[in-house]
């Protein structure tokens, strides 16, 4: 009976182990970028913020904070696409946290 016990505990164990391993490795790393909104012609990269799930960052600021206006003109602004270069300069425009 404990030989069960302990074989069942052994069992369950190792599945927790195995799902929070693999939870904690489908994360992507902050600034990972995920994937692309296109609107108007204009490619803006949406960036992982490490936080599991948070998309829609560039720099400090939270990319839902801007219209779809302002997301298209900033990245047409820089050719169509956004790179760690511009990060400073948006921040600076727009300020960390910024709000609609």
């Amino acid at each position: 009976m404990l030989k069960k016990i302990i074989i069942a505990f052994l069992i369950v164990a190792c599945a927790s182990y195995v799902s929070i391993y693999i939870y904690k490795h489908s994360i992507p790393k902050a600034g990972t970028i995920i994937r692309y909104e296109i609107y108007k012609g204009c490619k803006v990269p949406i960036k992982a913020d490490g936080k599991g799930g948070k998309y829609r960052w560039i720099g400090d600021v939270p990319w839902d904070n801007f219209t779809i206006e302002e997301k298209c003109a900033i990245a047409f602004k820089h050719g169509g696409w956004l790179n760690e270069n511009d990060i400073e300069e948006i921040n600076q425009k727009y300020g960390p946290g910024r709000r609609r």
